[in-house]
This record gives structure tokens, sequence and C-alpha cells, in this order.
């Protein structure tokens, strides 16, 4: 009877932990065309577009985390880059490069007019 008790306690335990490790340990590299991106995201998204979890890069570009679920994907974004989506899948090392979005104006116009300054004098 111990010896079924014994075995049947290991057994739970085994059976917990492998359903415990079902996320995984991910790193990587964020960078564009001028090189690494400090303080870029990098969000797990599910299914549903929900975010998981989240970190950002550090000053070379470097980033780790712990992702939920192997099935769900990484988002990475910049201000000024096109976001990438990209599935995590077994791949646990990652490295990314953002393309430049072309957010450029073509024209600026500006209007001026003069009003009360509180007691300054403004040349026009």
């Amino acid at each position: 009877m111990n010896i079924k008790k014994i075995i049947l306690t290991a057994l739970v335990c085994v059976v917990s932990q492998l359903a415990m490790a079902q996320g995984a340990r991910i790193s990587g590299t964020l960078t564009d065309q001028d090189g690494p991106i400090m303080m870029g995201n990098v969000v797990e998204i599910d299914a549903n577009n929900r975010i998981v979890s989240a970190t950002q890069t550090d000053f070379n570009g470097n980033f780790s985390m712990q992702v939920k679920s192997t099935k769900n994907k990484l988002k990475f974004s910049y201000v000024g880059d096109k976001d990438k989506v990209v599935p995590i899948g077994a791949q646990t090392v990652f490295k990314v490069r953002l393309d430049a979005a072309n957010t450029q104006l073509k024209e600026v116009t500006v209007k001026g007019r003069r009003g009360n300054s509180g007691g300054l004098m403004i040349e026009k």
C-alpha cells in the first residue's frame, strides 16, 4: 500500500510540472535600418489579438521574456517603424528587423494672427 502511495504521489508531481511548463523563455534582437532599437516594444498576443505579456528592448536592442504559449504570436513595434507580427512556434531566438513607415508630410501651411500679447508690443 505504501509503494502505491509513493508512486501515485510521484506521478502527480511529474504531471503537474509538465502542465505548468507550457510556456517558454525566448530572447532576441530588434533592429531597423539605423541599427539596434532601444525601448522597442515586444508584445505576446493570442489568437484574439489580446495582449498576454510584454517587454521592451534594452540599449542594444536585446530582449528576453517568458511567453505563456508557443501558439501565440509576437508583435514588434517602435515609433516611426511598421509593426511586425511573427509566430512563436518552436523558435526561441528572434532577430527581427523593422521597416521604416513612410509618414512624410507633403506640405505644411503656417498661418499666424496677432492677438493680445499681455501688454507686450509685438511688431508685425
